[in-house]
């Protein structure tokens, strides 16, 4: 169970199942969902109860997806309002100390900065404070240049500036430093692996996968894995590997299976998608003895070692 998470829910529809057990096997069910409810690691139960339980483990483990996932949203709305309230303090304090003569060689410096500060930030209320901070800059440099064509026109120095942050990382910004922003953050950006956590490698590992999988069946479409951010990969391999309790060995057997399998390497296209289906093509892979190494490419077979292990 998620960490912080104090409940669960057992649905009123499940009284259909207990009603063919008896009272010593309810028992036994019971415990043991309290047991997994509480990461303790159960021990399997004879084949007729696990077969109740499976169905009742999958329920918990969506309920558990859906929590985690409402919690994150929460987690990054408050990151985003918190970064607008430090840029809005930091706007205030430099008017007070009358610092905002700022040139517009000394806005593209500072945007500079600003850019690289987000970029180490990522996953922090100061990733939306500098994101904020590009923006100011971006008007600013924009404003003084208008200033300059038309020294007879003034205009106020906004001190609260409009910024809309959505889902999307990428600000209002020059088309050179737009670029910049995606090539660092988005998937298809990424050209050395060698910053990334174990957990970015492993996202970046199955988004390449995927990426060539639907070049090789003649795909074109493959605007979401265009625009497929690192940091919501690389939450959801993290969920996999924490919540769901996947090994690296586990994902690598999953990743040679989508390799290979044509039916389900059109059919995975999102990480995701990846963790839903994930037990399914686990157990298919297994049936499947091909699926665990033997003939596959030497380079495959490296470049998948060096992503996940």
């Amino acid at each position: 169970m998620a960490e912080d998470k104090k409940g669960f829910l057992l649905y009123a529809d499940y009284i259909d199942t207990f009603e063919h057990l008896t009272m010593e096997q309810r028992g036994e069910v019971i415990w043991w969902i309290f047991q997994y409810v509480n990461d303790d690691d159960p021990e399997p139960l004879n084949g007729l109860l696990m077969a109740v339980i499976a169905n009742i483990r999958a329920q918990l483990k969506r309920d558990l997806k859906k929590y985690e996932d409402k919690i994150g949203k929460r987690s990054e709305a408050g990151m985003k309002s918190a970064g607008k309230r430090s840029f809005e303090k930091f706007l205030k304090d430099k008017e007070e100390d009358g610092k905002n003569d700022l040139t517009i060689d000394d806005h593209l410096n500072e945007k500079g900065r600003a850019y690289k500060y987000m970029i180490e930030s990522r996953g922090t209320s100061d990733f939306y404070h500098y994101q904020y901070a590009i923006e100011w800059h971006e008007q600013e440099i924009t404003r003084l240049s208008k200033v300059q064509q038309n020294p007879t026109s003034v205009e106020s120095v906004p001190t609260n500036p409009t910024v809309t942050v959505n889902d999307s990382v990428t600000v209002n910004v020059t088309d050179t430093v737009k670029d910049n922003v995606k090539d660092i953050i988005l998937m298809c950006g990424i050209s050395d692996e060698s910053g990334l956590s174990e957990n970015e490698k492993v996202a970046y590992g199955f988004w390449s996968l995927f990426k060539s999988n639907l070049q090789e069946t003649g795909i074109s479409n493959t605007k979401h894995l265009d625009n497929a951010k690192l940091d919501k990969w690389t939450n959801v391999i993290r969920l996999m590997v924490e919540t769901d309790k996947r090994t690296l060995e586990e994902l690598r057997t999953v990743w040679h299976f989508l390799k290979e399998n044509q039916f389900w390497k059109k059919n995975i296209q999102s990480v995701n998608k990846l963790r839903d289906q994930f037990e399914k093509l686990f157990m298919a892979s297994k049936e499947n003895k091909s699926n665990l190494g033997v003939g596959v490419d030497e380079d495959y077979l490296q470049e998948l070692k060096d992503r996940l292990s």
